[in-house]
């Protein structure tokens, strides 16, 4: 994952290559984007994520201390009414934790990937 701040600083574009494995077995690679900044109208953080699979949402997100949490509205997935959650969580200087979870109808998180973010 690599970042940079653009537009003077108010947002940041980060670009990822991610690789799902089932097993041993590679099955998926996902290049995407995901520009993150404050939304002064509405008052609150925003994610616009984008995915050669096809994705595209907005995500809206609450700070709470050393966490950026980032929830998408309800979508159908696979037939199914799922939330997805992107989570930052900044462990020291320049070291963050990303968390990927969805909720299947209302229900608990599920962990989708989870990736240690070091910055030099």
């Amino acid at each position: 994952m690599a970042s940079r701040w653009i537009i003077g600083g108010l947002f940041c574009v980060f670009t990822w290559d991610e690789r799902i494995f089932s097993g041993a077995v590679r099955v998926n690679e996902i290049h995407g984007y995901s520009i993150i900044g404050w939304d002064s109208l509405d008052g609150e953080y925003r994610m616009l994520r984008a995915a050669n699979l096809g994705v595209l949402h907005q995500l809206r997100g609450k700070l709470d201390r050393s966490r950026l949490a980032f929830v998408s509205d309800e979508t159908i997935v696979k037939g199914k009414f799922t939330r997805v959650r992107y989570t930052f969580v900044r462990k020291r200087p320049k070291v963050i934790v990303w968390i990927a979870e969805m909720s299947i109808r209302g229900g608990p998180w599920t962990l989708i990937s989870e990736s240690t973010l070091h910055y030099t």
